[in-house]
């Protein structure tokens, strides 16, 4: 998984932990048949790759309040 910074204008995606990433980074992550979270090993069978309701843009992450995604 990379440790770049996020830009303005990156699509990022948020993990029921809340822990955040580049998109493409953690759909690849969970591609090569990981299924936990890079940073507290949070354990995932079923993530959508391409749920819309955890994704957004660097700069909409200050814009928004912090928001709770609950694990199904």
């Amino acid at each position: 998984i990379c440790l770049e910074l996020f830009q303005d204008e990156t699509l990022v995606r948020m993990l029921p932990c809340h822990h955040l990433f580049h998109a493409r980074c953690i759909a690849d992550w969970f591609l090569k048949h990981h299924d936990t979270c890079p940073i507290c090993k949070a354990h995932y069978t079923t993530i959508s790759a391409t749920s819309s309701s955890n994704f957004c843009q660097g700069e909409d992450l200050l814009a928004q309040p912090p928001r709770a995604i609950l694990a199904p």
